[in-house]
């Protein structure tokens, strides 16, 4: 009788029993874990190791918070920032620690700090333009934006006002990142079609261009200056998916 209590204590210490004593809840939590783990698996986010003008970041150096759409599965409150220079989704297990880079092959989607960001690629196929793209309206046709980096050297300051606003700049660096920004539209029925001018917008819908015009003078005589690009395009889409 002693022998077998003797066992019974030994299982319940023992690893294995521990595991089969847990809850479904501590089960499932375990696993949801042991899944997450596969986003910390890329290599170490590029550290820029020189002095620079501007920044090779989309929005700023600092983390936030979002949701990612990773090989078929949903991640929710991850820390997480956009390297535009390299076009590179970066996320990190607890602040102070360094970015590691996700797969871009994998990330169908993901948010940050309340912006929508997709990967054409994933939703449209290899021949789409590559990168992320944020979503500043979304419907049945989407007006997507990219902002890019790209590394210059500049020796009299001529391209300061090219690196986005707020960015520092220092006359003595001539290390620096120029900011482009891109957009498109996807339709509804999965093309994508490169942005340039507010004409390419208001061509998309044909039999409203009339309408599409007057509206947008009415909004511009109204505030005394004229729309961006980014601005016709969000209030066209808003105004034409609203008819």
């Amino acid at each position: 009788m002693k022998t077998k209590i003797l066992f019974l204590l030994l299982c319940l210490l023992s690893p294995g029993c521990v595991l089969l004593a847990q809850s479904p809840d501590e089960a499932f939590f375990r696993q949801e874990a042991a899944e997450a783990s596969i986003l910390y698996r890329g290599h170490q986010a590029y550290a820029y190791n020189i002095h620079y003008n501007g920044s090779p970041w989309w929005s700023g150096a600092s983390y936030g918070t979002g949701d990612v759409r990773y090989n078929g599965k949903l991640y929710h409150d991850l820390s997480l920032n956009v390297d535009a220079a390299r076009q590179e989704l970066l996320v990190r297990q607890a602040a102070g620690q360094g970015g590691k880079v996700l797969s871009r092959a994998f990330v169908e989607w993901f948010t940050l700090d309340g912006r929508r960001f997709v990967n054409l690629q994933a939703l449209s196929g290899p021949q789409a333009p590559s990168g992320y793209w944020e979503v500043l309206f979304d419907g049945k046709t989407c007006f997507l934006r990219q902002v890019s980096k790209t590394l210059h050297k500049d020796f009299n300051g001529e391209k300061r006002q090219m690196i986005g606003e707020g960015e520092p700049y220092d006359l003595r660096i001539h290390d620096t990142f120029v900011r482009d920004v891109r957009y498109c539209l996807l339709t509804e029925a999965g093309q994508v079609v490169p942005v340039r001018s507010k004409s390419q917008i208001r061509n998309l819908f044909p039999e409203q261009r009339k309408e599409i015009r007057r509206h947008v003078a009415a909004l511009e005589n109204r505030f005394n200056r004229s729309m961006s690009l980014e601005e016709y395009g969000m209030e066209v889409l808003k105004y034409v998916e609203a008819r």
